[in-house]
C-alpha cells in the first residue's frame, strides 16, 4: 500500500507505534506489522529529524567560539536540550515546511482497527486517529 504522509503525520505515527512497541501484545501477527511499518518509517523519521537538527543549528544564537547558547528558565539555568534563537518567526516558518513536506511511502503492511483491538491494543482514541492512514479498512 503506497500512502502520502506529511512528516508531521510521520514523528506522530512513529510516536505511537514506538509506544505499541514497548507492549506485550496478544497476537504476534500486530508486533510483526508494527515492526514492519516502523522499520519503513524509520527513514523517513530520521530525515525529518536531521533536517530539523540543520535548522536548529542554522537558527541557533551563538557564542563567539561558535558554541549554541542553551535557552535558560527564569532562574537562568540552562534547559537541556532547548536553544535560543536569533529570529524564532523564521525558524517557524522554516520548520513548518519541513512538517508539511509530503512523502509518498510504501508500506509493506497494514494495520486494521480489528487486528489492534484483537490483539489488546489499548489506545485514546486521538492516537487512533493518529495510525489512520495506515489502515486498510479505512479505520473501521
Amino acid at each position: 500500500m503506497t500512502v502520502t504522509l506529511k512528516n508531521f503525520e510521520i514523528q506522530n505515527i512513529m510516536d505511537v507505534l514506538g509506544e505499541l512497541s514497548q507492549q506485550d501484545l496478544d497476537d504476534i501477527k500486530i508486533s510483526y506489522r508494527i515492526g514492519k511499518v516502523i522499520k519503513v518509517l524509520s527513514s523517513h523519521s530520521e530525515d525529518y529529524q536531521e533536517s530539523r537538527k540543520t535548522l536548529v543549528e542554522k537558527h541557533a544564537k551563538k557564542k563567539k567560539n561558535g558554541d549554541i547558547i542553551l535557552a535558560t528558565d527564569e532562574d537562568g539555568k540552562e534547559i537541556e536540550g532547548s536553544v535560543q534563537l536569533e529570529d524564532q518567526e523564521k525558524f517557524n516558518e522554516e520548520i513548518l515546511k519541513i512538517l508539511n513536506d509530503e512523502v509518498e511511502v510504501q508500506i509493506p503492511v497494514t494495520l486494521s482497527v480489528d487486528l489492534l483491538a484483537d490483539a489488546g491494543v489499548k489506545l485514546k482514541p486521538h492516537r487512533v486517529v493518529i495510525l489512520e492512514p495506515l489502515f486498510d479498512d479505512g479505520g473501521e
